[in-house]
């Protein structure tokens, strides 16, 4: 979202983000419950395509 608001997971709706003491809790109004902050950020995250894995087989420079 360009206005700066984090959107819930579940609902999309604005959360609103708590700190205290170092921690970040978020919690959203409409669904009246705490999210996770992993999954928070996670829905934040760009989707990307799976890098492919790294080709397996040991350097034979000599």
């Amino acid at each position: 979202m360009s206005d700066g608001l984090i959107p819930c997971p579940d609902c999309g709706k604005p959360l609103e983000v708590m700190k205290a003491c170092g921690a970040i809790q978020y919690f959203c109004p409409h669904c009246n419950e705490l999210k996770s902050g992993k999954r928070v950020r996670a829905a934040q995250a760009p989707q990307q395509d799976t890098p492919a894995a790294p080709d397996a087989t040991p350097n034979q420079g000599g």
